[in-house]
């Protein structure tokens, strides 16, 4: 009777064990960042929201979602607080407390953005900026050549929203850098996207991968796993879908 209580307790103990093993603990910056990830009317949606919810399924995971300020969602990786997030580009830095996909599954490209008042000429070399202060958020990584640019006035902010404001601000010659589509996103919401523009080219088109927490148990594993089913997933037509819906690359 002993023996069989305690092996029921121990069954009970692994099955908990093994539960806890299948789910992911996915850490989201609490503002929204359209189209990669934002709150729809069924919960998160987006082409990485979309991409991982069809490779976890396929691999036998559940994603739980837990937003937080991006940079306490970097701190929770490195901690542990967090399994994964969705879109990390590599650097040296980061790949201290992560380990990556093999592949990249989305393009995430930094534009410059400028209040309407202001013209400047832009060649894709930041020097012939460097007389005007440059905002972007706090903890996102925009290209070799913008953190590489010790001869910028660089300032950050907390979120979009507080960077457009910044921006969008009337008698002030400042220039942020991020995603257009999101930018464009928070602009609109806050009736201010009149009051800025975009400019061309492009300060960078970097590759997003799955990063993992080092502190995950057999992370590694994980990763190799997400790898090799994203190798057979690009090659659908769902994944084609995606990146058509949300006008993103590969």
């Amino acid at each position: 009777m002993v023996w069989r209580t305690f092996l029921c307790v121990l069954f009970c103990f692994f099955s908990q064990q093994s539960l806890q093993a299948e789910t992911l603990r996915v850490g989201l910056s609490s503002a929204d960042y359209p189209p990669y990830y934002f709150e729809g009317l069924e919960g998160m949606e987006g082409a990485a929201i979309e991409i991982a919810e069809d490779l976890a399924n396929q691999l036998g995971y559940n994603l739980e979602y837990h937003r937080y300020p991006w940079k306490r969602v970097q701190h929770n990786l490195k901690t542990g607080a967090v399994d994964m997030v969705l879109l990390y580009f590599k650097t040296d830095e980061r790949a201290k407390d992560v380990i990556y996909t093999r592949t990249s599954h989305l393009i995430e490209r930094s534009s410059l953005v400028i209040p309407i008042h202001l013209d400047i000429q832009f060649d894709g070399d930041l020097d012939a900026l460097k007389q005007f202060e440059f905002y972007g958020v706090r903890g996102y990584f925009y290209g070799d050549q913008y953190e590489h640019a010790e001869y910028l006035s660089k300032h950050y902010v907390s979120d979009e929203i507080e960077l457009v404001r910044w921006i969008a601000t009337e008698r002030r010659n400042f220039i942020g850098v991020g995603n257009k589509p999101t930018l464009e996103f928070y602009a609109n919401k806050l009736g201010l996207l009149d009051k800025i523009k975009f400019v061309e080219p492009v300060v960078d088109e970097g590759k997003n991968y799955f990063a993992f927490s080092k502190m995950l148990t057999d992370a590694e594993n994980i990763a190799i796993r997400f790898s090799n089913e994203f190798d057979n997933y690009k090659k659908t037509d769902r994944y084609k879908e995606i990146l058509n819906q949300y006008k993103i690359g590969p």
